[in-house]
């Protein structure tokens, strides 16, 4: 059994850590907040509500699969993971020159389930993430000469994970985590505005958010009595953003984001139950820091009709988790002063990559290679402002 929680707790590491490579909400990935997260205290309306959905269907696979087990099953199994979710902001006016916003979502989801006949299923079989957070941010404007403003941003974010994780058809071993409590973060930030030129030059750290989790495990379908322990912690990451009008109706942005995913050097888990006992396991990940890159061009076609652009570049964080390109379109209609809707498309394209471990309680060892191949999705926000 322990060599089954060995390489279960090591899958489950990846996982967690595949939010730094995707892109959110369209292309891929766990990962599902916006390079802008904040974006919402820039509006100019003294009060706006925000409501966005999205969903994602990813066509490529997991191939090659080869393990040393003794059992060589099927080597192609199913696509990346799918996914849909959704936001509900709000944003109003705090004094003259302060805005401040709460922002209900989930940052991070994922399921993915594989093939039973996958020739690495006994390395994983089906997993599920999902998390619900509430945001909390407030800016204040400081008039700097001219049409020039500052605007210094601080929020606080509040959070819970719950995790599933099945190894072996039919289910030979799995393990379910929940956040046992609330997890912590907090943001900070700024930006350089010029209304008159449709400038903002802004940046965002968003400090290390850290969950404290516990679960229960079990074997055949039967419960082990084990009561497990660990802590997972979403790295820091810093976020850049220039946009500008470049002539009338058009609009530039471009995006740049570092996450330290290097940080994430492993996982640790108390009590894992190995039938003779209990012990404490940690295992590496192997991680490296991930670069995000987008660009994005805006044409107003007419006073209600706008279209958009962009290109991003999502850096991978190991073998198994390659980069990813990604193009976006988008059309944007305003109805009246008041109601905005916008609606978004995108294909992306999954670069090739390749996975390997070792057993090292049986001395067996195990690979596969992720297919490079297209991903597609669509998202919708609509916006109240008053």
């Amino acid at each position: 059994m322990l060599r089954a929680i060995c390489r279960t707790t090591a899958l489950f590491a990846v996982i967690i850590a595949s939010v730094s490579a995707n892109t959110p909400a369209i292309a891929g990935g766990i990962s599902q907040e916006d390079l802008d997260p904040l974006a919402l205290l820039h509006d100019d309306h003294a009060f706006v509500a925000e409501l966005s959905g999205f969903v994602r269907q990813p066509t490529n696979g997991r191939t090659g699969a080869r393990n040393g087990y003794g059992w060589n099953g099927a080597s192609t199994s199913g696509a990346d993971p799918s996914g849909k979710s959704g936001s509900l902001a709000v944003k109003g006016r705090a004094g003259g020159n302060g805005d401040c916003m709460l922002k209900l979502h989930q940052p991070w989801a994922r399921w993915e389930r594989r093939d039973p006949k996958w020739a690495a299923a006994n390395e994983f079989a089906e997993s599920r993430l999902e998390s619900l957070s509430l945001d909390a941010a407030c800016s204040w404007r400081f008039d700097m000469g001219g049409s020039a403003q500052l605007r210094v941003i601080g929020g606080l974010r509040a959070g819970g994970l719950e995790v599933f994780h099945q190894i072996g058809f039919p289910a030979h071993l799995s393990f379910h985590f929940k956040s046992r409590e609330v997890g912590l973060g907090w943001r900070a930030g700024f930006s350089w505005e010029d209304p008159v030129d449709g400038l903002r030059i802004s940046a965002l750290y968003t400090a290390p958010m850290g969950f404290a989790v516990s679960g229960k495990q079990w074997l055949q379908g039967q419960p082990t009595g084990a009561d497990l322990q660990a802590d997972i912690e979403m790295p820091q990451t810093i976020a850049l953003r220039v946009e500008r009008d470049l002539a009338p109706g058009w609009h530039g942005a471009i995006d740049a984001q570092w996450t330290e995913w290097s940080a994430f050097d492993g996982l640790r888990v108390s009590g894992v139950s190995t039938g003779q006992g209990t012990v404490d396991a940690s295992f590496p990940t192997g991680f490296t820091d991930a670069v995000t890159l987008k660009a994005e061009l805006e044409h107003a076609v007419t006073e209600n009709w706008r279209v958009a652009g962009s290109l991003r570049w999502d850096q991978g964080v190991s073998g198994g988790i390659a980069d990813l390109w990604t193009i976006g379109a988008r059309v944007g209609r305003s109805f009246g002063p008041n109601v905005d809707l916008e609606l978004t498309t995108a294909l992306g394209w999954r670069m090739e990559g390749s996975a390997s471990g070792f057993d090292a309680v049986r001395g067996a060892s195990w690979s596969y290679r992720s297919e490079a191949g297209p991903v597609y999705g669509a998202a919708v926000r609509l916006k109240l402002s008053f």
